[in-house]
C-alpha cells in the first residue's frame, strides 16, 4: 500500500504496488515481437506480461547498481513467491545458468528467514541439475551446503530423513 511521508515529501510503494504499476505499464504497451508464449493461447498475454517484468529485475540485477541492489533483491524475492510468477523466476534464472550459490545470496542475503524460500532454492537446484546433465553439484554437495546455511531444526523441517543430533 502506498504511504505519504510527511518529512520528505515522497509517496512510498510496498512490492504489491511496484508490481501492478509494471504490468500496467507493460500491458499499456504493444506486444513487439510475437513469442511462442504470446501466441501459444488465448491467456497467455498476462503471462508476457509478467513475464516482462520478472525480466526486468533481472537485466537490474545483473546491472549491479548497488542502489538499486535492494530493491531488485526484494523484487526478484517477491516474484519468486507470487504463484502466477514462480515458474518465470525460476526459468530465467535457468535460461540464465545462475549458479545455486548466487541464487541462494538473492534468496538469503543476511540469514535463512522463511523456509518455502529454501524450498524454491531446492527446486531450482534441481531444475539446473535436469537441465545441465553433467551439472556438478551433487546431492551430497547440496547436503553438505545446507548443512553450513541452516540450523539442524531447519534442516529437519526441509528435509524430512535428516536427524536432528
Amino acid at each position: 500500500m502506498a504511504t505519504h511521508d510527511t518529512a520528505t515529501s515522497l509517496t512510498k510503494f510496498d512490492d504489491e504496488d511496484l508490481f501492478n504499476f509494471l504490468v500496467k505499464t507493460y500491458q499499456s504497451q504493444p506486444i513487439l515481437e510475437k513469442t511462442a508464449l504470446a501466441t501459444s493461447k488465448p491467456d497467455t498475454t498476462r503471462e508476457y506480461w509478467l513475464e516482462q517484468v520478472v525480466n526486468l529485475f533481472e537485466l537490474a540485477r545483473k546491472a549491479r547498481d548497488s542502489e538499486a541492489e535492494e530493491l531488485v533483491r526484494e523484487m526478484e524475492v517477491f516474484l519468486l513467491l507470487r504463484s502466477d510468477t514462480t515458474e518465470l523466476v525460476l526459468r530465467a534464472w535457468l535460461l540464465n545458468k545462475e549458479l545455486p550459490g548466487l541464487v541462494w545470496h538473492i534468496l538469503f542475503p543476511v540469514d535463512v528467514h522463511d523456509l518455502n524460500l529454501v524450498y524454491l532454492w531446492l527446486r531450482y537446484v534441481e531444475l539446473l541439475r535436469n537441465h545441465e546433465h553433467s551439472y556438478p553439484y551433487s546431492y551430497n554437495a547440496v547436503y553438505a551446503f545446507l548443512e553450513g546455511k541452516l540450523s539442524k531444526q531447519q534442516m529437519a523441517a526441509v528435509l524430512p530423513g535428516y536427524e536432528l543430533k
